[in-house]
C-alpha cells in the first residue's frame, strides 16, 4: 500500500498520524509513507526521526480577522493546490490521509479532485476548520469523540477515536 499523509504545525495532528502509521507498517509491513507538511511546522524534525520521508509546502493558516494576510493565504493556498498535485503524481498514493492542520487542506482537496480515497481525522471533540472545509470533499471522517459527529454537515463519519503509538 502507498499511503500519503498530510497534516501538521502541532504535535496533536502529528503524533495520531505517526501512531497510525506506525500501527500500518505492523500490519502491512510493504507500506510506503510519503508525509507533507509544512516548511515550519514541527513535523520537520518530528517525522524524519521517525524515519518517514517528509515533503514540505510553504503554507499559513488565515488569520481570525479580517486582514490583508488573508489574501496571502488564499494565494499560498491555491500554489500548494497545485504543488500537492504534483506530490500526489509523483508518488501515486492509494489513499490520502489527513489529520488536520492547514497544509492537509491542500493535499486532501487536490487528492480528491485527483479521485484518490481520502480520509480525514478529527482528534479533537471541537472539528477544526480545515476538517470542516474538507470534509465537503472526503470520501470518510475518521472521529475521536462523538462530540464531533454533529459538526459535520456530512454523514460519512466512523468512531475511531485516537491513535496512540
Amino acid at each position: 500500500m502507498r499511503l500519503l499523509v498530510s497534516g501538521g504545525g502541532t504535535g496533536g495532528h502529528i503524533s495520531p498520524a505517526l501512531a497510525l502509521i506506525e500501527r500500518l507498517k505492523q500490519v502491512e509491513p510493504d507500506t510506503e509513507v510519503l508525509y507533507v507538511g509544512t516548511t515550519r511546522g514541527l513535523e520537520n524534525k518530528i517525522v524524519p526521526d521517525a524515519g518517514i520521508k517528509l515533503e514540505t509546502m510553504h503554507m499559513q493558516g488565515f488569520k481570525r480577522s479580517l486582514s490583508l494576510e488573508n489574501f496571502k493565504t488564499v494565494y499560498l493556498f491555491l500554489r500548494s493546490v497545485h504543488h500537492a498535485k504534483k506530490i500526489i503524481r509523483d508518488f501515486k498514493p492509494d489513499v490520502v490521509l489527513g489529520t488536520g492542520g492547514y497544509v492537509s487542506g491542500a493535499v486532501l482537496y487536490a487528492a480528491a479532485k485527483q479521485h484518490i480515497p481520502t480520509v480525514i481525522h478529527e482528534q479533537n471533540s471541537v472539528v477544526g476548520v480545515t476538517n470542516k472545509f474538507l470534509s465537503r470533499y472526503v470520501d470518510q471522517i475518521a472521529i475521536a469523540f462523538e462530540a464531533a459527529r454533529n459538526q459535520f454537515t456530512e454523514e460519512i463519519e466512523t468512531m475511531t477515536g485516537n491513535p496512540r503509538a
